[in-house]
């Protein structure tokens, strides 16, 4: 057994935290002390599995990465590490804790879900610092670090030298118990959730639902999350029936809207960043029994798949025109049997039992 320190800047109640949230739950239920660190109010995470530690953090964009780090050096230096200690490391806070834990004797791992996806400058700040987590792992005689897919494994070669052997690939997966098939929406529902980012294509969703419409369909559009797009969206919504944009909600609320829908939308273009991910909403719509439609490239491939009769991926140019061909071939009859084969899927390949183990 292990005592296992878990770093991030993240909140366990983000989206995007998801991904901790499913191990350190599967390292607790296998017998491992597992110490959370990062800026969560100690009442936020009273009745979690694990124990907590908080630390401070700054709200300014761009900062509160390095703040969190600097509050959790100061707390490790004066922590007792007992034998057996292992930590966890957020990519966004490996360069600064790497050298505080290696002079303390205590491994470390760096733990990669995803390269920088923010747009603009802030962008290439955390490109920076994406590298400099990496040369920690490539410098370092004993540390490894995780990422999603074999193509995150290689993008992380290519930019940083880090050898293949230093990189494992833990892919995401999905709470099955929370994310289950439901009863569906009378109306085809197409549901998106994430990031609702200009540079994640999802202001193409919109005109995907209108030239639906045109040919005769009746189909409605809901987006899940926050970003700088999430305006724009509104602003169309309020415009259009039929078009939803909720923020970003807790996970139960989020399971259960999800089952509500048809198909799962994967709109990010084909880019180094997202042809490395693996979205783990892929995995959450897989898991409810919905049908996917995305832009072809890797990232999008769950588990290297690329056709099945529940996940359709086109070229970007084409996406819109054979998108509606493709909903336009669907029936009521189809999207139930069709959405239980992505669900026998999930429950074969995508659980995080596999991840944790």
């Amino acid at each position: 057994m292990n005592a296992v320190f878990w770093l991030t800047c993240r909140s366990t109640n983000d989206l995007c935290a998801t991904t901790h949230r499913a191990l350190l739950t599967g390292l607790v239920r296998r017998g491992h002390e597992v110490t959370l660190v990062n800026p969560d109010s100690p009442e936020a995470q009273h009745d979690e599995l694990w124990s907590h530690v908080h630390v401070s953090t700054s709200k300014i964009p761009g900062r509160a990465a390095t703040s969190a780090a600097q509050h959790m050096r100061s707390w490790a230096l004066n922590q007792k590490f007992p034998p057996h200690s292992v930590a966890v490391l957020d990519w966004r806070i490996a360069r600064r804790m790497a050298p505080v834990l290696d002079r303390l004797l205590v491994p470390w791992t760096v733990l990669d879900r995803s390269p920088p996806a923010h747009p603009g400058f802030l962008s290439k700040l955390q490109w920076l610092v994406w590298r400099r987590a990496w040369q920690q792992v490539k410098n370092s005689p004993e540390a490894m670090g995780f990422v999603v897919s074999p193509s995150h494994a290689l993008l992380v070669e290519e930019r940083t030298g880090t050898s293949q052997n230093k990189i494992v690939v833990l892919p995401a997966g999905v709470d099955l118990d929370r994310f289950q098939p439901g009863e569906r929406r009378q109306r085809l529902t197409m549901v998106y959730h994430g990031r609702l980012d200009k540079n994640r294509g999802v202001l193409a969703l919109p005109m995907l639902v209108q030239k639906a419409r045109n040919e005769g369909l009746d189909i409605d559009l809901v987006t899940i999350g926050e970003g700088d797009a999430a305006e724009g969206l509104k602003q169309i919504a309020s415009t259009s029936m039929g078009i939803e944009v909720h923020p970003t909600m807790p996970q139960a609320e989020l399971a259960s809207l999800l089952s509500t829908c048809h198909t799962g939308l994967l709109p990010m273009p084909d880019t180094p960043v997202w042809a490395a991910a693996s979205p783990l909403k892929q995995t959450e719509y897989a898991a409810t029994g919905l049908l996917m439609l995305g832009i072809d490239h890797q990232g999008h491939r769950l588990r290297n798949r690329r056709s099945e009769p529940w996940l359709k991926l086109i070229d970007r140019a084409d996406f819109l025109m054979e998108g509606v061909v493709w909903l336009k071939g669907l029936s009521n009859a189809d999207l139930e049997q069709i959405g239980a084969g992505a669900r026998v899927f999930a429950e074969a390949e995508l659980s995080w039992d596999v991840a944790v183990e």
